[in-house]
């Protein structure tokens, strides 16, 4: 199966607090740098699992962006990356506590605002004409979000949250969506109700007309919807948490592997629910090692 991921490419810097965060003074840490976003953490992770992916998006002309384009040649994806000149490439600097759990982050996406559908259908070209389906984010604004459903036809529609800030950006698309990669705090920001539950919140999602999607909670269950049906899937205890960041990618990543491997929805949900285990226990947003055989056992 061929699925195009649109945009979502970045650089991630990562500082991890060695001990628990004092807010307005200097904390000791470590800060690392590597290639991220949720585009690039998803397709990477699919690509492993056996999807022809490839990543539409901008960079900028920066070391950064090279070392973007290296990354997709080096994890097998197709490339539909194109310069904006004299922007810089993207960057989410993330604050991690000891713990593994997220402080605060910090998305300087600005060279997305420049992205339209126009630029998106251009840069990808046939890596969009010849896919099955597209991954779309509301990391692109509402504008851009709607042209590309309108030049969809009849190919499935993937869509991921990204943050409570940006989530509304997806309203206007609800209804064409076939599945929808949520977390809790975000499914309230989408649906603008700030104590709706899991389950009610994928029924209501259900009534927007979004035919299937998983909402994640952290070590909470996952709650999950498909044809009509709403259910829960538990997740256990993590024996290792180093970085929480990309857990959400690698969820929406094997699903979507799953689904495309003929896995049942409640089979495909545990197997993301293990992608994500793998995911945290790492520090860097993705599992390189992942293989099916770790998530059917």
């Amino acid at each position: 199966m061929k699925i195009c991921f649109l945009s979502g490419a970045h650089i991630d810097t990562v500082c991890r607090l060695n001990a628990p965060a004092i807010a307005g003074s200097s904390n000791p840490g470590t800060v690392s740098s590597w290639p991220g976003g949720a585009g690039l953490n998803t397709a990477s992770t699919a690509a492993r699992l056996g999807i022809d992916a490839s990543l539409v998006g901008p960079i900028g002309d920066d070391a950064s962006g090279r070392l973007l384009v290296e990354t997709l040649q080096a994890r097998n994806i197709n490339s539909g990356l194109q310069i904006i000149s004299d922007k810089r490439t993207g960057n989410y600097t993330s604050i991690i506590a000891s713990n593994g759990d997220l402080v605060i982050a910090v998305a300087d996406l600005r060279i997305n605002d420049l992205v339209t559908a126009d630029w998106l259908v251009a840069a990808g070209g046939e890596l969009l004409n010849n896919a099955d389906g597209w991954f779309i984010s509301s990391n692109l604004d509402a504008d851009t979000l709607g042209q590309l459903i309108e030049r969809a036809e009849n190919r499935q529609i993937y869509a991921a949250t990204i943050s409570p800030a940006k989530t509304l950006r997806l309203l206007p698309v609800l209804t064409r969506l076939d599945l929808l990669f949520t977390n809790l705090k975000e499914a309230r920001a989408l649906l603008q109700i700030d104590d709706v539950s899991a389950t009610d919140a994928a029924l209501r999602l259900m009534d927007f007309g979004v035919k299937s999607g998983t909402i994640s909670n952290g070590p909470q269950a996952v709650c999950w919807w498909n044809k009509g049906k709403v259910a829960t899937t538990d997740v256990p205890p993590a024996p290792t948490v180093k970085d929480v960041t990309g857990a959400g990618d690698a969820l929406a990543a094997t699903m979507l592997a799953a689904l495309a491997g003929n896995f049942s929805f409640a089979d495909a949900v545990n197997c993301a629910i293990r992608a994500s285990a793998l995911t945290i226990s790492v520090a860097t947003p993705t599992f390189e090692e992942i293989t099916w055989q770790m998530l059917e056992n």
